[in-house]
């Protein structure tokens, strides 16, 4: 089962999500969203709609973590396959 992590102080906008509930295999065993990833796109598109399910139909918009003081601010969609 997919679970997300939420705060009042962020929903309905955001949520989190742990490694649990998702379909990857082998080294992407998890909750893989990373499109960005060597994971199965097959796998990573199912998580996604997981996720999306969770979300009961708001947009998924992730983003690839750096460790910067570079901030991205998100006001359209994104595809993460580009």
């Amino acid at each position: 089962m997919t679970h997300s992590l939420t705060h009042a102080a962020l929903a309905p906008r955001h949520a989190f999500f742990g490694r649990h509930g998702g379909v990857s295999e082998g080294l992407y065993d998890s909750l893989n969203v990373g499109a960005g990833s060597r994971d199965n796109p097959e796998h990573v598109l199912e998580n996604r709609a997981r996720c999306l399910r969770v979300l009961d139909g708001k947009e998924l918009v992730t983003l690839r973590q750096t460790h910067s003081a570079t901030c991205h601010i998100v006001d359209s969609p994104i595809n993460p396959f580009d």
